[in-house]
């Protein structure tokens, strides 16, 4: 399974704000609130963007606990094993 390469540490979705007259949230990191993605405008998709590193470590586990109880040839299985390869390894 890949390591995550991306930001480490909690992600954190940060208050409303304004950007150029639109609603939008910002996702940062870190008490010093480093930015992992600055404008989103849609509170749905910033909460998602917020989790996505939590997922992904609960989602690798779960696979983890799945093939140590002898599920490997699951198409979903296969499924989520490339989706988290797309998501983690450069291209």
């Amino acid at each position: 399974m890949s390591e995550f390469k991306g930001t480490k540490g909690k992600w954190i979705l940060g208050d409303e704000k304004y950007y150029n007259g639109n609603k939008a949230f910002e996702v940062w990191y870190g008490n010093d609130g480093e930015c992992v993605a600055e404008v989103v405008h849609k509170i749905e998709d910033a909460k998602l963007i917020s989790k996505a590193p939590e997922l992904l470590e609960m989602i690798s586990e779960l696979l983890k606990e799945l093939e140590f109880h002898g599920y490997r040839h699951s198409t979903t299985i296969y499924n989520a094993q490339n989706l988290i390869k797309e998501a983690t390894e450069q291209t």
